[in-house]
């Protein structure tokens, strides 16, 4: 398998100085399945698919070494210019994106990248949030909780993730 594969400091003009995102450019024929497999292997924070897009100028999916990702900021602004530089979309003053989070919109001004991110999604992540019963193997008032933190990525591995809680980051009581 050959892939167009172009790896984009973001937020500078000078190799090595940015914030690195690999952006594979025309992905179509990969499934869900590789895009994660090769988001693993570049293992950088994230790693971009641009394929073709029927309500935008191009399609855009985002995954980390662990998951897809419905927007990241950085990963937008890589791939309009890995998708510019490529030719994969034609070089103009604006572009529309689409992504997990919908059609992003992006200008291009005196060649730097600018994008209007998605409408931001509020909501009470308590109900998501593993209780302490079920992911603590043990606690301490003076050094806090320390949690096994069920993901699909640790069910996976052979080693769990482990994360060390401070006490007050559970409550026993609702907020108020």
């Amino acid at each position: 398998m050959q892939l167009a594969f172009k790896q984009v400091d973001v937020f500078t003009d000078r190799p090595f100085l940015g914030n690195p995102v690999a952006v594979v450019i025309g992905a179509e024929g990969l499934d869900a399945q590789t895009m994660q497999r090769i988001a693993g292997w570049t293992n950088l924070s994230e790693t971009t698919f641009l394929l073709k897009s029927e309500v935008a100028d191009y399609r855009l999916r985002i995954f980390t070494p662990r998951q897809e990702l419905p927007f990241a900021g950085h990963p937008a602004i890589g791939s309009a210019h890995a998708a510019l530089e490529s030719g994969f979309v034609p070089k103009k003053n604006s572009l529309k994106q689409e992504c997990g989070a919908g059609v992003i919109e992006l200008t291009v001004e005196d060649k730097r990248l600018f994008l209007r991110g998605p409408q931001a999604r509020i909501g009470d992540v308590r109900k998501t949030l593993p209780s302490p019963a079920s992911c603590c193997a043990s606690t301490s008032a003076r050094s806090g909780w320390w949690a096994r933190w069920p993901t699909a990525a640790s069910s996976r591995r052979s080693s769990p993730t482990w994360l060390r809680l401070p006490a007050s980051a559970w409550t026993t009581r609702p907020p108020a």
